[in-house]
């Protein structure tokens, strides 16, 4: 092992035994804020492992946060143990994945972001309409009290697991075949690959990540509304989160979801319900002036090889 990838590791471990001890120092208001930063890292990332490594830009992935985190606030306020319903809640979302998989991968580029979105969508007015179990509108809370910093250590171990495995995946010959088919789908299927197999291989790992997710945000925040986890705010945030730190990097959504949720919580301070536009606006820099993201752009890259 080279001398860089050891600094990197312990580099690394320093980071994440800060991190783990922080709550013991810190406001219960930057704990909370540090533990949606965690969730926004986690589906952001999650997101990447479908639109970075296959090429397939699915706007409605946070649908799987939402169904994870409804379906546990529902099973708890009806009496099942927090663990069982935070199973299901995941088992849901991986279910529903599974579902959806066959009709969406029968669309590509454009036409699948649509149909994308509209499953996402189409899972908030159902969760509107269906008052008496879900509380509609109004939302839905849990009976949990002093859950922040089991919340944050919850979603800080989660995130852990989230980049290890995308870094994993994006070394293999599993990522490999990902990368073909973001490339050529035709030729990777001359070449062998299975290439709906693989597709609903990847869409199911990250939905299982973003559905983990989502009862332990519910857990720690004990409220959520249908707006909050299937907005269209919360629908294009992983993807821009992605977008602006490198789609296809293990580190980019990360890097993005760290950015770009610190600019959302000054605007969110400061003037309310602006941050649509933010995420609109970034889209379009994105586009003309960091079509890779941020940490693909040519003077990142030359601090990079300078410091190696």
């Amino acid at each position: 092992m080279s001398l860089l990838k050891l600094r990197t590791i312990a580099i690394i471990t320093v980071m994440i035994v800060i991190l783990a001890v922080m709550p013991m120092f810190l406001s219960t208001y930057i704990l909370t804020f540090l533990s949606l930063l965690l969730t926004y890292m986690i589906i952001a990332e999650s997101y990447d492992m479908v639109g970075g490594l296959s090429g397939y830009m699915n706007l409605g992935h946070a649908v799987f946060f939402g169904i994870s985190a409804y379906l546990f606030a529902v099973m708890v306020n009806y009496g099942i143990n927090a663990y069982v319903a935070g199973i299901t809640g995941v088992v849901g979302a991986v279910i529903f994945s599974l579902f959806i998989s066959y009709p969406l991968f029968r669309l590509r580029g454009g036409y699948f972001a649509i149909a994308s979105i509209a499953v996402d969508l189409f899972a908030m007015y159902l969760i509107t309409n269906l008052r008496d179990i879900t509380g509609g509108a109004h939302g839905i809370t849990v009976p949990f009290r002093e859950t922040v910093k089991i919340g944050y250590w919850l979603a800080l171990a989660i995130a852990i697991g989230c980049v290890i495995h995308y870094y994993i995946i994006a070394r293999s010959k599993f990522g490999l075949a990902l990368a073909s088919i973001k490339e050529d789908e035709e030729v990777a299927q001359h070449f062998g690959i299975a290439l709906y197999k693989t597709k609903v291989k990847i869409l199911v790992i990250g939905a299982f990540w973003t559905g983990l997710i989502g009862p332990v945000f519910m857990y720690s925040r004990t409220y959520i509304t249908p707006s909050v986890v299937f907005g269209l705010d919360n629908a294009l945030a992983p993807v821009i989160m992605a977008l602006l730190g490198g789609s296809g990097l293990w580190y980019g959504p990360v890097f993005g979801a760290i950015i770009l949720g610190i600019i959302q919580e000054l605007l969110w301070v400061k003037i309310p319900y602006f941050h649509l536009f933010i995420y609109g606006l970034a889209m379009v820099l994105i586009g003309i002036v960091l079509p890779g993201g941020i940490l693909r752009a040519t003077y990142v890259r030359r601090i990079v090889e300078r410091k190696r």
